[in-house]
C-alpha cells in the first residue's frame, strides 16, 4: 500500500463496504455516499469502521483524514441509488477519468440508463447528483448540458419538457472513454 492508499471498512445497516486504493478518490466519490447514507440514519448507525493509512496505522475510526475538508450537509436533494454497491462499483470503474463537470454529467447519465433503467432524467436529477458527491451543482448546468446535446450530441431532448436522454454517441463515449471499454 502507498502512503496516498487507504483501506476502509464500513458497515451501515445492511450495507457494508470495503475499499482499499486511492485515498483522493475514495474522499470524492465513495466517502460522500457513506456519509449522507449515514447522515440520513436511514440504515442505523455505523457498525464498523476502521481506516489504515499507507503505513498500516489506524486512523482512529475516522472516516475522513486529518487534512480532509469537513463534510458538508447537501443543500437540496440527492441521489440514492438502488444498489449501492452497484454505485461504488461503477465509480471505481470511471474513476479519474471523469475529471470535468461535462464527464461527470455524462457518466452519472449513463449510470441512470444501464443501472437505474431511466431512459431519461432532469435537470433535478442531475443536480442531486452533484450534491451526493458533495459538489455544488455548477450554475451553468442547464448550458452544459445544452451544449452536450447540440454540440456534442451526447444527449438529446426526452419525451417530457425537461428531460434528457443519452444518444448511442454518449454511451459509445461513456464506455470507451470513460470506462475504458471496461462496461
Amino acid at each position: 500500500m502507498s502512503p496516498d492508499d487507504v483501506h476502509v471498512r464500513v458497515a451501515v445497516g445492511e450495507v457494508r463496504l470495503e475499499y482499499r486504493g486511492d485515498r483522493a478518490f475514495y474522499e470524492r466519490l465513495v466517502e460522500p455516499l457513506v456519509v449522507a447514507t449515514y447522515a440520513r440514519g436511514e440504515s442505523g448507525p455505523v457498525a464498523d469502521t476502521s481506516r489504515e493509512t499507507g503505513d498500516g496505522q489506524e486512523a482512529d475510526g475516522q472516516t475522513r483524514g486529518p487534512d480532509a475538508p469537513a463534510a458538508r450537509e447537501p443543500t437540496g436533494p440527492i441521489f440514492t441509488p438502488t444498489s449501492p454497491a452497484r454505485f461504488q462499483q461503477f465509480a471505481g470503474q470511471v474513476g479519474e477519468n471523469a475529471a470535468t463537470v461535462e464527464q461527470r454529467i455524462m457518466a452519472f447519465a449513463f449510470y441512470l440508463w444501464n443501472y437505474e433503467r431511466e431512459e431519461a432524467f432532469p435537470l433535478a436529477r442531475i443536480e442531486s447528483f452533484f450534491r451526493t458527491v458533495q459538489e455544488d451543482p455548477p450554475p451553468d448546468i442547464e448550458g452544459r448540458l445544452v451544449d452536450l446535446a447540440e454540440r456534442k450530441r451526447f444527449l438529446e431532448a426526452g419525451r417530457e419538457a425537461g428531460d434528457w436522454r443519452l444518444t448511442p454517441k454518449g454511451v459509445n463515449y461513456v464506455k470507451n472513454r470513460l470506462l475504458g471499454a471496461a462496461s
